[in-house]
């Protein structure tokens, strides 16, 4: 390794650097002598310096890198895990990550929750130099922008890529203080034939972002402790601690199951196996009904009976609301109300009893209404039907009568609005009806005030009087011979009346 000096480190250096990487075993002895890796990790991080906007994270993780090293990470059958073609991205996967509900206060407790991935594509075999290692083995430098979802990953030269993380990163997702975990397989698929393991440290927390220069962590998975001076965090505390550095665990995915609203799920396990299909049931307590399940990986989300494929960890929710019954309001008698139609149970509903001319509010009939106020309230707890019931006020109704008959009204009293009644004159002996008289708004209420039955619909107070005529009849007078005059003469005459007659004979007549 040539003797640069730590400043004024320019590009050039970096191909002389490459010369010496290429050469047989000059990478074993990069790896054994830290102050040469981390100047090779110094030449990764400025770069990123001068061309970092927003405020940054660097973590460069890595595994030892020394061949047959007993820290090297392994399959289920004690062999190290595949690096595939060397460099060229085939080998058995290794994701950076963290489980959800970590926290610090155990090294156990680091695993707790489900795990995010917070990288893809990174494989053992591969490294941010560009160069492959052997089994077992790997080294990457992973950039995280504030704000952004777009990781690189083997940042700038010679190679990098861009990936997408499931969100985007802020100054609390990850919060600060999460704990950091490295997760490895021993396949190059994530599915039911791989087995994993995941391994922390004690210090692997993710920093706060802060302004200028990059956060950078150092994590390695490794025993022991680092070389004094180093920034390197070893870390071995595994998963599955009874097979350290050694994928063993059978893929498991966790499943959690939320309410929302009143209800239930049948019982499940916390964790199947992967890709295993799990049948999932809603039961809706009484007068709820279900609405669906929210969270990926359900086949049929609107269904209360469905599955789940577990391939990765599910957060479902099954998601209740209150049944909609419906509130049916009617009217008897004359008048209005308001407040019928679909409403969830246990909602308070305000109804409304509005009279129409001429009548009252009486009471509701039916189950449900707080009070017989013509406004008040109901509690929904079934099917409702109520009704309002509207009485007429009470009106006059009185009939008289003028020389010459009497007049009445043929039903009793008391009489009301909106009611039909019947009233009668009749005429004394000599006399015949003529006709009804009262005011304008009365007569509009008569069917007919010229016949002596009439109907009367009843829209307010009234007032009738039955007007009559004495009978006429026709006197007719004539002469006969001998005559000379007769009076009177023939014309109409009153019934009852008395009229003269007399006749005057001619002259010698009589």
């Amino acid at each position: 390794m040539p003797n640069l000096p730590a400043n004024n480190f320019t590009f050039s250096h970096f191909k002389k650097i490459s010369k010496l990487l290429v050469k047989p075993g000059v990478i074993l002895q990069i790896s054994a002598n830290f102050s040469c890796l981390l100047f090779l990790v110094n030449f990764l991080f400025f770069p990123i310096q001068a061309y970092t906007a927003d405020p940054t994270i660097v973590i460069h993780w890595s595994t030892v890198t020394i061949e047959n090293d007993p820290d090297l990470l392994k399959d289920r059958n004690g062999l190290a895990l595949s690096a595939g073609a060397g460099g060229n991205g085939n080998g058995y996967i290794a994701t950076l990550g963290y489980f959800d509900e970590a926290n610090t206060s155990s090294l156990a407790n680091h695993f707790n929750g489900a795990w995010t991935p917070m990288t893809t594509g990174t494989r053992v075999g591969d490294s941010s130099t560009g160069y492959g290692f052997s089994d077992g083995m790997f080294s990457f430098t992973t950039v995280f922008r504030k704000f952004s979802d777009q990781v690189v990953v083997f940042p700038y030269e010679p190679a990098s890529y861009t990936l997408t993380a499931p969100f985007p990163i802020t100054s609390t997702a990850p919060r600060p203080g999460t704990p950091i975990c490295i997760r490895f397989y021993d396949g190059t698929e994530i599915n039911p034939s791989a087995r994993y393991n995941t391994v922390t440290g004690a210090d692997w927390v993710w920093p706060a972002f802060s302004g200028g220069i990059p956060e950078n962590l150092y994590l390695k998975i490794s025993s022991g402790s680092p070389h004094q001076g180093s920034d390197w965090k070893y870390g071995s505390y595994f998963e599955d601690s009874d097979h350290n550095f050694t994928a063993s665990k059978e893929l498991q995915s966790i499943l959690s199951i939320n309410i929302s609203g009143h209800g239930s799920v049948n019982s499940l396990n916390p964790t199947y196996n992967y890709a295993e299909i799990v049948n999932i049931f809603a039961t809706p307590d009484p007068h709820m009904e279900f609405v669906g399940w929210l969270g990926s990986g359900v086949s049929q989300s609107q269904q209360q009976q469905t599955t789940v494929e577990m391939t990765a960890d599910r957060n479902l929710t099954a998601v209740f609301q209150p049944k909609s019954y419906n509130l049916s309001v009617s009217t008897q008698g004359q008048g209005s109300v308001t407040g019928g139609g679909l409403h969830c149970y246990g909602s308070t509903v305000v109804i409304n009893a509005v009279p129409a001319n001429g009548y009252t509010f009486s009471h509701w009939l039916g189950y449900g209404p707080d009070s017989n106020n013509s406004n008040t309230t109901l509690t929904i707890q079934q099917d409702h039907a109520i009704v309002g019931v509207f009485n007429p006020i009470p009106s006059i109704l009185n009939v008289s009568s003028g020389i010459g008959g009497s007049a009445l009204v043929v039903e009793s009293a008391p009489y009301f609005f909106d009611g039909n009644y019947t009233i009668n004159a009749t005429p004394a002996a000599g006399y015949s009806f003529t006709h009804w008289s009262g005011s304008s708004s009365a007569l509009a209420m008569l069917d007919s005030n010229i016949t002596q039955l009439s109907s009367v619909s009843l829209q307010g107070n009234a007032s009738y009087q039955a007007n009559f005529l004495l009978k006429t009849h026709q006197l007719q007078v004539s002469m006969g011979e001998g005559g000379q005059t007769v009076s009177p003469a023939t014309g109409d005459h009153l019934e009852l009346s008395m009229v003269s007659v007399d006749a005057t004979p001619l002259t010698g007549a009589e």
